[in-house]
């Protein structure tokens, strides 16, 4: 990228984002834009703010929220004339609403964590088996949080090998408190519905619904297939596994199933 270009790319960049702080990094383009934009409005950003988002000299690759996608998506994708690549969670369990797991998901997660082992060490000689059913049934297929689990449950077993399912608990457990620290009881209530339903459909639409879904409270799965592939494209929706197993939730979805 030549001088020049950056600086139209930086120019463009602040009348799209109303002149908060980017940074812009060549020869490949690399935008990065401050958290405290995407907070204030991504639907300022991304579709107001189109127009100069398109206009940059340069091959760019933008990442939006999975919010914004599924509340404005066909306008996303008649505006910049492609329709928005959702990278959906891996799916690690069937979509019914009683987990049964989908082994193709596991495996290729499995295969994941091996190819981060240094070469020639066995990914069983480092995790237990139930250690690692652990780890990939409470990351739900999330990518980052398995591989921040793995990390942690290596700290947590203190250089004991293979890592032990205690271990491993140890170190989802960390998540708990953070999770469980941003939710009320409506949150529970809305989350004990998509749990209690048959469909596992969730109202992007709602400003809520929006906010979990964006905060990981609510993961986004495809079936994927050719049989029927309208449908199979369709986007299915689980809670996370870790809240699941909170006592609120459990409350919120027994008040469900028995009413009053």
């Amino acid at each position: 990228m030549t001088n020049k270009m950056s600086a139209q790319t930086i120019e463009a960049l602040h009348r799209a984002t109303w002149g908060h702080k980017i940074q812009v990094n060549a020869p490949s383009l690399w935008i990065r834009i401050s958290h405290q934009v995407l907070s204030e409005s991504h639907k300022a950003l991304f579709i107001e703010g189109f127009d100069d988002l398109i206009s940059l000299n340069a091959s760019a690759v933008y990442t939006a929220p999975l919010s914004l996608i599924r509340s404005a998506g066909s306008m996303l994708s008649t505006l910049y004339t492609r329709d928005p690549y959702v990278l959906p969670m891996v799916k690690t369990e069937q979509r019914t609403n009683n987990h049964l797991p989908y082994g193709p998901g596991r495996e290729k997660l499995t295969q994941l964590l091996q190819k981060r082992m240094p070469p020639g060490v066995a990914l069983a000689n480092v995790i237990s088996d139930d250690g690692l059913s652990e780890l990939l049934y409470y990351s739900g297929g999330h990518i980052r949080s398995l591989l921040r689990f793995m990390r942690e449950a290596a700290l947590q077993a203190n250089k004991i090998l293979p890592i032990s399912v205690k271990a491993a608990q140890k170190a989802i457990k960390g998540n708990v408190g953070v999770l469980a620290g941003g939710l009320n009881g409506t949150d529970y209530e809305l989350l004990a519905q998509l749990e209690f339903g048959d469909s596992q459909e969730w109202d992007n639409s709602g400003e809520r619904h929006k906010e979990l879904l964006e905060q990981s409270y609510v993961y986004e799965y495809v079936n994927g297939g050719d049989e029927d592939f309208l449908n199979e494209a369709a986007q299915w929706y689980a809670v996370n596994p870790i809240v699941r197993g909170l006592n609120p939730f459990k409350r919120a979805l027994e008040r469900l199933k028995t009413p009053s």
